[in-house]
């Protein structure tokens, strides 16, 4: 089970986020998948609040890229190791675009529950001291 779950974190990071294909959001995030940040605001349960989420990001950092430095897994737990790069070029809460590139790594931590292996509830995401807040 673990190698499953890390298979589908990675499939998150590399076809949602990276590639774009927005459809497999509903595959693999579960209708309870609850988004925890400071900069969440309104409904943020569901397939529906990520892609919103996604969707102002992408408004912010049009060419962003996630790149997975290391997915680890024991039971019904896995945590993704990431770096963040992309060019401000739009709006991003409320500030207005800078065109500088921006890099930061974050740590996010998925914890499954009894949903099949192929979605999950509930992510919490961390950022190292220093480097600001920042939701994954």
């Amino acid at each position: 089970m673990p190698a499953e779950n890390k298979a589908i974190v990675r499939r998150l990071y590399e076809e949602v986020w990276n590639k774009r294909k927005l459809e497999v959001i509903s595959e693999i995030i579960s209708p309870s998948h609850a988004l925890h940040g400071p900069n969440i605001a309104g409904s943020a349960v569901g397939p529906e609040a990520y892609k919103r989420q996604l969707m102002a990001f992408l408004a912010g950092y049009s060419d962003l890229h996630f790149a997975i430095e290391d997915v680890i897994a024991e039971n019904d737990k896995v945590v993704a190791c990431w770096t963040f790069s992309g060019t401000h070029r739009g709006d991003y809460m409320g500030i207005p675009a800078t065109n500088k590139k921006v890099s930061m790594d974050g740590i996010t931590k998925y914890p499954w529950t009894e949903l099949p292996s192929t979605t999950w509830p509930v992510e919490k995401s961390w950022i190292p001291t220093g480097i600001g807040t920042f939701w994954a």
